[in-house]
């Protein structure tokens, strides 16, 4: 809880009803943030139902394929990365 406060994304309060308790309270900017949080989840949800839709009329072979070409350019774009970092 202490570093959501340090990042100003909750605020304790004083209890009311008992005085050696606080409330903790959302900020704006945790508001804020907890918004576009549920809206990244719905998108990646919405894109996983996709996602699965897709993979539910390939082939295995057509799927094994996929997955080749996929890892094949994941290991390219990772080299190439790599390099950038070292040159």
């Amino acid at each position: 809880m202490n570093d959501l406060e340090v990042l100003g994304l909750v605020a304790t309060l004083p209890n009311p009803l008992h005085r050696r308790s606080h409330l903790i309270a959302l900020t704006d900017e945790g508001s804020r943030r907890l918004v576009a949080s549920r809206r990244l989840v719905a998108l990646r949800a919405h894109q996983d139902a996709g996602l699965a839709r897709l993979a539910a009329r390939l082939s295995a072979e057509d799927a094994d394929a996929t997955l080749r070409v996929l890892s094949a350019l994941v290991a390219h774009l990772r080299g190439r990365a790599d390099s950038a970092r070292c040159g």
